[in-house]
C-alpha cells in the first residue's frame, strides 16, 4: 500500500496543496485541475486545519514535504514510494498548469485599433502594442504614432486573463502632460485577435470616453520582389480586393512589384510602385493641371523627380495585422533610393472610406486632391469588375491623391 507522507491528505488534497504552496491563486488551481473556485477554497479549509496551519502563508513557510519529521523514520522502500509519489504529482499538477497556459498565450506585437473623439468627431485610430506575459497577468506598452511632433501618446498597459476567453485590464497615459487612464475588457477570438471596449477619463476632450478596442496580432513577414512563382497568388489578391481584372492595368504600367511572404513561403499582399527619371507623362496625373495643385509638385514632376506607389493589396485573411505597413514602408524606401525629391499615392475611396488613410496620415502624406468617377469608364467597360460598384450601376469610388516632399 502507497505511504502518504502525512497519513491525513487525500490525493486531491496534495495536489491544491502543493499548487498553493507554489503561488497559483485558487483560481489558476481550479482552472488547472477542472474544479470550481469553491471546490479550491473548501479543500484548502481542510488541508490548513489538517496541517495545523492558519492560511497559505504558513503552509508556504513549511518544510519541503520531505523533510517533515516524520520522513525520517520511513524505510528506504517508504522512501522511494514517497519520491514517486512526489514525482507524479509534480507532473500531474504542472501538466495541467502548462497546458492551461499554453492554450492563452497572449505575449506578442499587436496593431490596436480604438474608437477615440478627435476635433468632436468619433474616429478610428490606430496604436503599436506589445504584451509580455507571466502565466495569467500580461504587461504591455501601447504608442500611438503620428508624424506630427507631440501628437504621439503612450501608454501603460495591465491586464489579467481571466479563464480561457476573457482580458480585463486597466491604462494610463505616460506621455508628458496627458493624464489619460481607464479600463478594457476584451475577449479572444483566437490566438491572432482580441475584440472588446474601453472606457476612461480622455485628457484631451477633458470627459468620461469609451469605444471599441480591438488587437491583431502582428504577422511574420519578410518583403522580396515579386517572381515568376508569386504572379498567381497577385492575381488572386487582387481580383478579391481591387476587382477582378484590375491586374491587367498594373500589367500594361510595367511598375516594380513587391510581395510580402509568411515563412511558409505564402504570399499575402503586393505593392507596386515605380519612380519617374524623365518628365512624367499626363496620363500618369491627368489632375497636373488643376489650380489647387501645389507648385512644388508641378515642378517635380516636370523634372522626372517623382516616385509613385500606385497599388498596395492585402489577402483579406490577413488585414489589419501590419502587413500593409511593411509593403508600404519598403515601397516607400525604394522611391527614395531612386533620388525622388516627392512621392504621391493615389488612394482608394469608397463610401468615404480611405483604404490606407491611417498609414498616410502616420507617414506624414499629405491630401494633394480629388478625382471622382475616376474608375467609372473603365467599370462600364467592363474593364474589370469593382467590388463597390452598385447593382444599380452607381459608382460610389473615387481617387483621392496623397503626396509627400521627400
Amino acid at each position: 500500500m502507497e505511504y502518504r507522507l502525512d497519513k491525513k491528505l487525500t490525493e486531491r488534497q496534495l495536489e491544491i496543496a502543493d499548487c498553493a504552496r507554489r503561488g497559483f491563486t485558487d483560481r489558476e488551481i481550479g482552472n488547472a485541475l477542472n474544479i470550481s473556485v469553491y471546490t479550491v477554497k473548501s479543500h484548502l479549509k481542510k488541508i490548513y486545519e489538517k496541517m495545523e496551519v492558519s492560511g497559505r502563508t504558513e503552509l508556504a513557510g513549511l518544510p519541503d514535504w520531505h523533510e517533515i519529521e516524520v520522513y525520517k523514520n520511513l524505510s528506504e522502500e517508504s522512501k522511494q514510494l514517497e519520491a514517486e509519489r512526489k514525482a507524479k504529482l509534480e507532473r500531474l499538477s504542472f501538466s495541467h498548469l502548462d497546458s492551461f497556459f499554453r492554450s492563452i498565450l497572449l505575449e506578442g506585437e499587436y496593431i490596436s485599433y480604438f474608437h477615440d473623439t478627435q476635433d468632436g468627431e468619433r474616429v478610428k485610430s490606430v496604436a503599436n502594442a506589445v504584451f509580455e506575459q507571466y502565466r495569467n497577468i500580461l504587461t504591455g506598452r501601447s504608442r500611438l504614432l503620428s508624424y506630427c511632433r507631440g501628437l504621439e501618446r503612450d501608454w501603460k498597459l495591465s491586464a489579467e486573463v481571466v479563464g480561457q476567453r476573457n482580458v480585463f485590464g486597466n491604462y494610463i497615459c505616460t506621455t508628458p502632460l496627458q493624464s489619460g487612464m481607464g479600463t478594457f475588457s476584451l475577449h479572444v477570438l483566437n490566438s491572432d485577435s482580441l475584440f472588446g471596449y474601453w472606457s476612461g477619463y480622455d485628457s484631451d476632450n477633458n470627459v468620461i470616453n469609451f469605444g471599441e478596442y480591438i488587437f491583431k496580432k502582428v504577422l511574420k513577414v519578410r518583403i522580396h520582389r515579386a517572381g515568376e512563382d508569386d504572379w498567381s497568388r497577385i492575381v488572386r489578391i487582387c481580383d478579391e480586393t481591387l476587382g477582378k481584372d484590375y491586374i491587367e492595368n498594373l500589367k500594361a504600367d510595367h511598375l516594380e512589384v513587391l510581395v510580402a511572404k509568411m515563412q511558409n513561403g505564402g504570399v499575402v499582399g503586393f505593392v507596386a510602385f515605380k519612380s519617374f527619371s524623365e518628365k512624367c507623362p499626363s496620363t500618369e496625373f491627368p489632375f497636373i493641371n488643376n489650380d489647387k495643385i501645389p507648385a512644388s509638385f508641378k515642378y517635380c514632376s516636370s523634372k522626372g523627380l517623382v516616385g509613385i506607389i500606385k497599388t498596395l493589396a492585402v489577402d483579406p485573411k490577413y488585414q489589419g495585422r501590419g502587413v500593409g505597413t511593411k509593403l508600404f514602408d519598403s515601397a516607400h524606401e525604394e522611391c527614395i533610393d531612386s533620388n525622388t525629391t516627392a512621392i504621391i499615392v493615389p488612394a482608394w475611396k469608397q463610401n468615404n472610406v480611405i483604404n490606407i488613410k491611417n498609414i498616410l496620415k502616420n507617414k506624414g502624406y499629405e491630401f494633394l486632391t480629388e478625382l471622382s468617377d475616376y474608375w467609372k469608364n473603365d467599370c462600364d467597360k467592363n474593364l474589370f469588375k469593382c467590388p463597390s460598384r452598385k447593382p444599380n450601376g452607381q459608382c460610389v469610388c473615387s481617387l483621392v491623391i496623397y503626396w509627400k516632399l521627400i
